[in-house]
């Protein structure tokens, strides 16, 4: 009567789980044990046999050895080297000992995929591992064409499990093993987080958790001309100092104005142009409700209130909201003498003090140096997305008509035209 497996079985969140589960059990291995890798397409096998060779330190380059049926990678510290072998294409015993595994298997450690009902001759002890991502039981799914098995593996949850089979591992061997893959460094699951981006005042950049809402990192610049020539190694250095790659982002943020022309279509060309190349999906925020946002924070807010940013030649951006933050007029442009008697907040506030103090509004000095900054943005675009507002829409809110005229002898040109 043979003897019972012993067994091992816990949930690897993503691949990066995946990888450091491999390389823990990789480092437990020695020359002349056998593993059988069972999983679906896309489940992570071939991620967890080149986290084995990770942990047993062979040479790089680990791919599924479909067409060769088995690759050989040698030791880069005079260790076992790993065989990776491709069984599904062999029908049974004999095709697999056409391969002569038996010659290397002593002074190796071999990793055979599909190889369940085949390969188990070869030796009287064998660790089974099984990658479900479905976490279905009973049979795992055959490919009609494994040749033609993406390289992609998908990132989402699957179930681990190891049965240990054979004198190899003993109580003893088992228990070091489950040890070992029990403190190896599985990361947590955590949402990703969301880039923001907005540059209708200066250009902002900021990173906010998607799951909590909270602001990881920001960076503005103090001036507000310099949009074209910051943005670019904002976002560059924001991502790489938090270790944040593009395509893992959860989304985009993006102020859509109101603002000036040209420091606007900065961000807003740069956030869609990120969104297609990482494939992921960009938000668009009036700027203005980061300014209201930051209204928000502070201990008392007024029943009503107005934000209002500069929008140069003597008139200003401005929207009302509020108590909760809710828009109840605007966005407009207008001289300051239009707007409405209430607490007035952000730059727009300090700049014309005078003029709205005449008009019987109520200037809040604190706020003398407030801009929309990508924090707020983000933290505004997060609640009206767990809101279920739709933020598709990222045409610009410029509000005044281009300066751009269309010369003369064009117009001529064109009436001629039309004429002919």
């Amino acid at each position: 009567m043979s003897e019972a497996a012993k067994e091992f079985s816990c949930q690897l969140n993503d691949l990066t789980a995946t990888e450091a589960l491999g390389e823990a059990l990789g480092a437990k291995l020695q020359a002349g044990d056998l593993l059988i890798l069972t999983g679906a397409l896309g489940a992570g096998k071939t991620t967890l046999t080149q986290s084995l060779g990770l942990g047993l330190k062979v040479r790089e380059g680990i791919i599924s050895p479909t067409f060769v049926l088995a690759r050989q990678h040698p030791s880069l510290v005079d260790g076992p080297g790993l065989i990776h072998v491709d069984a599904y294409r062999l029908k049974d015993q004999n095709d697999v000992d056409t391969l002569d595994l038996e010659s290397t298997l002593a002074e190796s450690v071999t990793v055979v995929e599909w190889g369940l009902g085949k390969v188990e001759h070869l030796t009287d002890s064998r660790l089974e591992l099984i990658l479900d991502r479905e976490a279905l039981a009973g049979t795992v799914d055959q490919p009609e064409n494994p040749w033609e098995e993406s390289e992609t593996e998908i990132d989402e949850p699957r179930l681990f499990t190891l049965k240990a089979i054979g004198p190899r591992w003993d109580e003893q061997a088992f228990e070091e093993l489950k040890s070992a893959l029990l403190h190896a460094e599985l990361p947590e699951k955590h949402m990703p987080n969301y880039l923001s981006i907005d540059t209708s005042a200066h250009a902002s950049v900021a990173l906010l958790d998607a799951e909590t809402g909270t602001v990881i990192d920001l960076r503005t610049s103090p001036k507000g001309n310099d949009q074209t020539e910051t943005l670019a190694s904002y976002v560059r250095d924001l991502l790489a100092e938090n270790n944040q790659n593009g395509p893992d982002l959860a989304g985009i943020f993006v102020g859509v104005g109101p603002g000036p022309f040209t420091g606007l279509r900065v961000g807003l060309v740069a956030a869609r142009t990120f969104s297609f190349v990482w494939n992921v999906p960009v938000h668009g925020v009036m700027s203005l409700h980061a300014l209201a946002e930051r209204v928000l924070d502070q201990d008392a807010v007024p029943a009503e209130f107005v934000v209002a940013a500069d929008a140069r030649r003597k008139e200003l951006y401005w929207a009302r909201y509020d108590a909760q933050g809710t828009l109840l007029d605007g966005p407009h442009v207008a001289a300051a003498s239009a707007l409405p008697a209430l607490p007035v907040y952000g730059v727009g506030a300090g700049i014309y003090d005078e003029a709205l103090k005449e008009i019987g509004a109520q200037p809040v000095a604190e706020s003398f140096d407030w801009i929309a900054d990508a924090a707020n943005l983000a933290e505004h675009g997060f609640k009206d997305l767990a809101a279920g507002k739709d933020l598709s829409n990222t045409a610009p809110q410029y509000l005044r008509e281009s300066d751009a005229q269309v010369p003369a002898f064009m117009k001529k040109t064109s009436e001629k035209a039309a004429k002919a």
